[in-house]
């Protein structure tokens, strides 16, 4: 258990917190779970080949999943966040795809996990031929080609 630390926020002047880090006992050392003096417990899921695949956090009483899953691959294919409040279900849910040659193509966002509202977040629409990025779509806007010897990068977008 660490020791108590004060906490940073000047609306919670006096308080102190400590958390507690337990990990896996199978060989990896990732963590398994994390609990601190506030109440809030999160726990860790790992899959056989030691990839996250899903985060419970318990704050107040209620637990709020994060999972993901991995294509035949082994590339992140989606992660679901859960709604707010009460409802702790899947709520909004971001779908990767892949080129033939494993580079990101694509993220989408799915409202309830629901295809039939897929909405593209970002897309790609041209690589060079190292398969850099040059030009892609961030939202529905801002569509930003690279320069000629100097392609566009996610940040610049």
């Amino acid at each position: 258990m660490a020791a108590p630390t004060p906490n940073p926020n000047p609306a919670c002047a006096g308080l102190t917190t400590a958390a507690t880090f337990v990990y896996d006992n199978n060989g990896l050392g990732q963590l398994a779970t994390a609990s601190s003096s506030d109440n809030v417990t999160t726990v860790m899921h790992y899959d056989p080949y030691g990839r996250p695949v899903g985060t419970d956090e318990t704050i107040a009483g209620h637990t709020y999943s994060i999972s993901q899953t991995y294509n035949s691959l082994g590339q992140l294919s989606s992660v679901n966040y859960p709604g707010l409040g009460t409802n702790t279900t899947p709520w909004i849910t971001l779908q990767n795809a892949y080129t033939g040659s494993g580079y990101l193509s694509e993220v989408d966002y799915l409202e309830n996990g629901d295809t039939s509202s897929k909405q593209p977040i970002w897309r790609v629409h041209t690589r060079d031929q190292n398969d850099a990025l040059v030009t892609a779509t961030f939202g529905n806007t801002g569509y930003r080609p690279g320069v000629a010897g100097k392609p566009a990068t996610l940040n610049q977008l």
